[in-house]
């Protein structure tokens, strides 16, 4: 009897090890290919798992979204009708000067008022502005107070100041320079 327990031929030791190491380094080789394309497959399916998810996160927020938006539409043509009734109509817009005016007399102070552009409107149904300057002399405390009747105090137009600038003349007399904003709807 041989090594191997089969009749008939001998095989030496040596050459019993070298196939059995190759049989080894074999399947070694083997399971290594094969765990790497079973990992390459499963690595694909956790990114395609992933990605799914992802798109269907995206497709539950645009749904939330959606719903608000909706929700919100009928808030916003509430915003619009009140919007409205604040903004005075475009003619509106030329009773700034008699305003200005009588402000300037109620509180004793000199003014000159300009129109500085051209209206602007951005986008149908959004409010329009026509820019204008104010230049006013006075006792500081005048000026102040006419600066307020013109920003807070006044409620028939909505004006938004851009930039202002108090100076002194001399010590009895103060100077007001403001650019501001005048809203109307279309």
């Amino acid at each position: 009897m041989n090594i191997l327990g089969l009749p008939g031929g001998t095989l030496s030791l040596r050459k019993v090890l070298m196939i059995s190491g190759i049989i080894i380094a074999v399947s070694i080789l083997a399971l290594g290919f094969g765990i790497r394309w079973f990992s390459g497959d499963l690595n694909a399916e956790a990114r395609a798992v992933s990605a799914l998810r992802e798109r269907r996160q995206i497709l539950l927020k645009g749904s939330e979204l959606f719903a608000v938006l909706k929700d919100s539409e009928s808030k916003a043509d509430t915003y619009q009708q009140k919007l409205d009734s604040l903004l005075p109509p475009k003619v509106g817009v030329f009773a700034l000067p008699e305003l200005i005016e009588g402000l300037a007399r109620v509180h004793r102070v000199n003014q000159t008022f300009t129109f500085t552009g051209d209206e602007t409107v951005t986008q149908v149904g959004l409010p329009g502005f026509v820019p204008f300057k104010v230049t006013a002399e006075g006792s500081y405390e005048n000026l102040l107070a006419f600066f307020k009747g013109v920003e807070i105090n006044q409620t028939q137009l909505l004006i938004v100041i851009d930039d202002f600038e108090f100076s002194r003349v001399d010590p009895q007399t103060s100077r007001l320079v403001f650019t501001a904003r005048i809203f109307f709807r279309q």
